[in-house]
């Protein structure tokens, strides 16, 4: 089971559809988020992504939190 913690030090690796568990609250998925890092890997589903803060923006993208700041606080043209 992925804890919060884990999951914000995480990179988003994959986003895909299937069918699986979540690793994160344990129940039944079709959109998957395949989280990378700290010699950890996952799924995790789209919800619960969402809901431990990943924008659907940096899910398509595959990006970590830290990258998602650095992209908002750049300046747009």
């Amino acid at each position: 089971m992925l804890k919060n913690d884990d999951l914000y030090k995480m990179r988003i690796s994959a986003h895909y559809r299937g069918a699986t568990t979540c690793d994160h609250c344990g129940t039944s998925i079709k959109n998957i988020v395949e989280v990378r890092g700290n010699g950890k890997t996952g799924n995790i589903g789209q919800q619960c992504a969402e809901k431990l803060g990943f924008d659907k923006y940096q899910i398509r993208q595959k990006l970590t939190h830290d990258q998602m700041k650095q992209r908002k606080a750049e300046p747009r043209l």
